[in-house]
């Protein structure tokens, strides 16, 4: 019986990833990303060497649509003011050199949905299925760095140049972006309201330093959800 909600993914697939579809992987990566957001062959190869068992795709009628990848860290809820690493230093600038075998947590490196087949709830699938493997291999929590790719948006519509903010004040605007909510009381962020929907919870606003991201004004938000 198909649930009324998945009737647009009767004919999709979730299936682990090998090198045999690295071209596919960087086709769907030109169709999903900004040119200087696109991780190279390179860096999916040395994914998939690493770990494998993170490395996640969903097909749609025998083509893939939707590549989501992760790795395992060591990481202390309890530091979590502490905790201060950039997205390039948690994942060895994409390539995971970083990653630890026994780490206690899934951290999920890239989850991305060609722009032709978003809409259908591919990335929320991508997503559950790394909770799963998450929970198979007796992590304890499972974390990601989100953006916010509305941040900048939202302030040019206040006539606000984020360039003329000392950085204590836009920090402050970030985190007032991250709290704001629609009158739903679902936040403002859609990005945000994607991954709390999927199950994670917003743990931190990063340092301004989180990656080249404009739209972000390179900020990040990481995010964990307890296994």
């Amino acid at each position: 019986m198909v649930h009324p909600e998945d009737k647009k993914m009767v004919n999709s697939l979730i299936n682990h990833l090998a090198d045999s579809d690295l071209e596919e992987i960087v086709r769907v990566e030109k169709n999903t990303w900004p040119a200087d957001w696109q991780a190279p062959i390179e860096k999916f190869k040395a994914r998939i060497a690493k770990f494998p068992q993170g490395a996640i795709g969903v097909f749609e009628n025998g083509n893939l649509v939707g590549v989501s990848t992760s790795m395992r860290i060591n990481f202390d809820p309890n530091t979590t003011s502490d905790y201060h690493k950039t997205w390039d230093q948690i994942t060895g600038d994409g390539f995971i050199a970083t990653h630890e075998p026994d780490g206690n947590t899934l951290y999920v490196v890239s989850v991305g949905v060609q722009k032709e087949s978003q809409g259908n709830g591919y990335g929320q699938r991508l997503v559950a299925k790394q909770f799963e493997l998450a929970k198979n291999l007796g992590c304890e929590c499972l974390m990601l760095g989100a953006r916010l790719p509305k941040f900048r948006e939202s302030l040019s519509r206040q006539d606000i140049n984020p360039d003329s903010l000392s950085a204590t004040e836009l920090i402050q605007k970030a985190q007032g972006y991250l709290d704001s909510k629609r009158n739903d009381g679902l936040r403002q962020e859609p990005e945000i309201r994607f991954y709390e929907k999927c199950g994670l919870k917003v743990l931190k606003l990063t340092d301004p330093n989180f990656g080249p991201d404009p739209e972000s004004c390179n900020f990040g938000v990481i995010m964990l959800a307890e296994i």
